[in-house]
């Protein structure tokens, strides 16, 4: 449940709307409906249980092997793909927006703070923040793209990201937001170098799932996990 104040009701009809307007497959936590703190009397959001927690949990136990990873970075994408095919942008993604009702199935939560990309003009939190919105620039779809390829990186080093990316796209090789992981898969390297890209138009469209995901052409990137 998510506690929301009167001024949040348009995220309660907004996650309503999209956890019911589209099959089973779409990546949005399912939300029941509305509930009342009984003390606080605060709004509350009842929303499917997360069984196996969010990635920032996930984040604290790291996933031991590549395939882990690849089912989760897949799932992660396609959900992430779904709500772009919506002309929704989420602009908030960070690990605590992104939960697991199985195993290995990654469903974005909280979207009261995503809005329509045709009225993007909004304030993202820190670890959203992406090079270009230092620059003056706005949030987009591509922006996710950005946080999607940070979370990856999280996820599998169990360590959040330093810095801003402002500062590290001017500091490191190849304007990279993080070091690459040693040993990392060629789907895994090629994911985080596009998504990474400093020019918002050169990374991947559909949450990185564009060349990937469900189109059977490989997992994350076009390419295969190993």
């Amino acid at each position: 449940m998510k506690e929301l104040g009167r001024e949040m009701m348009a995220e309660l009809v907004l996650n309503v709307v999209l956890s019911n307007a589209h099959d089973s497959w779409f990546g949005i936590m399912p939300v029941y409906g509305l509930s009342r703190h009984p003390k606080t009397q605060q709004y509350l959001m009842v929303m499917a249980y997360a069984g196996h927690g969010t990635l920032e949990h996930r984040s604290l136990d790291p996933p031991t092997n590549w395939y882990d990873v690849s089912l989760i970075a897949r799932s992660l994408a396609c959900s992430l793909s779904d709500l772009h095919a919506s002309d929704i942008s989420h602009n908030d993604l960070h690990p605590g927006n992104v939960a697991f009702t199985l195993d290995h199935v990654a469903l974005l939560i909280n979207v009261g703070l995503s809005q329509d990309v045709r009225d993007s003009n909004v304030s993202a939190g820190a670890y959203g923040r992406n090079p270009e919105v230092f620059e003056g620039h706005e949030q987009t779809q591509r922006s996710d793209v950005y946080c999607y390829a940070t979370m990856l990186w999280q996820l599998i080093t169990g360590v959040p990201p330093s810095g801003v990316a402002s500062v590290a796209v001017r500091t490191r090789a190849g304007g990279m937001r993080e070091e690459m992981i040693p040993g990392a898969p060629e789907w895994l390297r090629w994911t985080l170098e596009e998504c990474w890209n400093a020019d918002p138009e050169a990374r991947p469209d559909r949450g990185g799932c564009d060349a990937g995901g469900r189109s059977g052409r490989g997992l994350v990137g076009g390419h295969e996990a190993r």
